[in-house]
């Protein structure tokens, strides 16, 4: 099958008119069930990215999919993940499990970077660690509720910034309102 560079939203609330912050941003491509991001998967392939929900109604919940996805695809390439659910449990859950899965397979660096070829073009993802990862989802639902409905004109609110030094990854997320969440943990270096 030919990789097809995708993003997934999934979010049991896509088409609930009273919170259209919940429905996919431009670029998404939304899924409302584990069952739709399943289907979704099966026509273009693992998705570059997902921003993922954690409660999608009933019994549904995010990491069936996410068990789904590994057990279909356990030699990756493992998306970028990043959850919006307003659920702090479930949130550190899908994101351990994301950071394992990639570290099971990047034996040599669990939270650096990993390049991979899509057609003819090289693209770098840089992975971020679990505990880093809570600390820009905490940053991120706060600048979210700062700032609901200013996304600007292309969705875009949020830059992240991977800069190598000679000591170790420094990793920057920037909002557009010019504030920055800077989980680099510099102690350890």
């Amino acid at each position: 099958m030919k990789r097809t560079i995708w993003t997934l939203w999934l979010d049991d609330q896509i088409n609930d008119p009273e919170t259209p912050d919940r429905h996919p941003p431009q670029g998404f491509i939304g899924a409302k069930s584990t069952e739709e991001a399943k289907e979704l998967v099966r026509i273009h392939g693992l998705p570059w990215a997902m921003d993922l929900d954690h409660d999608l109604g009933g019994d549904d919940r995010t990491m069936d999919f996410l068990k789904w996805l590994f057990e279909e695809h356990p030699t990756g390439p493992v998306p970028l993940a990043r959850v919006h659910s307003q659920n702090p449990v479930g949130v550190k859950n899908i994101l351990s499990y994301v950071s394992s899965w990639r570290r099971s397979l990047d034996k040599e660096s669990p939270a650096f970077v990993l390049s991979e070829k899509f057609g003819g073009s090289i693209a770098t993802v840089f992975t971020i660690d679990v505990e880093s990862m809570e600390q820009m989802q905490v940053f991120m639902n706060e600048h979210d509720r700062l700032h609901k409905g200013k996304d600007g004109a292309i969705g875009g609110r949020y830059t992240y910034e991977f800069t190598h030094t000679s000591l170790g990854l420094i990793t920057v997320l920037r909002c557009a309102c010019g504030a920055k969440c800077d989980p680099t943990k510099y102690e350890d270096w």
